[in-house]
């Protein structure tokens, strides 16, 4: 039947719509309201496709099409993208700093953008990138001070020396030295 009559005799209660026309029709709704699903976007566009074969419908019988959901996934990946850009930017994890970089040029790619549609180029994630390992860098040190006899403070010497190396920084730019590392490092090694 034609998606807009069915419709119209949905709404007038004249045809009753199953469970999978519900689910369909429900998972094109949350698509069509939450423009920053993401990857749950990709979900949202197998379901109504899947929902609305089980149906024994077409997609204009329950009011899209695979233009508007292509549409609408794109949308949400760009929205996505901006997201984990707006994250670095904030710089509110620093853990996630090569990951968000990834998302955001994932999600880009996905969107058929390009960064500069967002707002940013590859320069400004890399210095993002290299502000996330330094972050993550003190996020280590103050770590190892407030717990100098840590069964982990070798290790966690090793992750500083790491992460102020990929920020292009030196250890006296984070407030530290190599004397002190050692010398945490010693003073756990012997508190075993």
């Amino acid at each position: 039947m034609y998606g807009w009559i069915r419709n119209f005799f949905v709404k007038m209660g004249w045809i009753k719509q199953s469970a999978d026309e519900l689910n369909a029709r429900g998972w094109l709704d949350y698509l069509r309201q939450r423009s920053d699903s993401g990857s749950l976007g990709e979900s949202a566009v197998k379901y109504v496709r899947e929902y609305t074969a089980k149906a024994s419908l077409t997609l204009a019988d329950i009011g899209t099409s695979e233009k508007e959901l292509g549409k609408l996934l794109r949308q949400a990946h760009g929205n996505c993208a901006r997201r984990w850009l707006d994250h670095l930017r904030r710089g509110s994890d620093v853990t996630l700093g090569p990951s968000a970089v990834r998302y955001v040029n994932e999600y880009a790619v996905k969107a058929n953008i390009t960064l500069a549609d967002i707002g940013t180029s590859e320069e400004e994630l890399a210095k993002l990138l290299r502000l996330a390992y330094g972050n993550s860098a003190r996020t280590w040190l103050d770590h190892l001070r407030q717990k100098p006899d840590s069964i982990l403070s070798a290790g966690t010497a090793r992750y500083i020396k790491k992460y102020v190396a990929k920020a292009e920084l030196t250890l006296a730019d984070i407030g530290t030295s190599e004397e002190e590392l050692d010398s945490r490092t010693a003073m756990a090694t012997a508190a075993k």
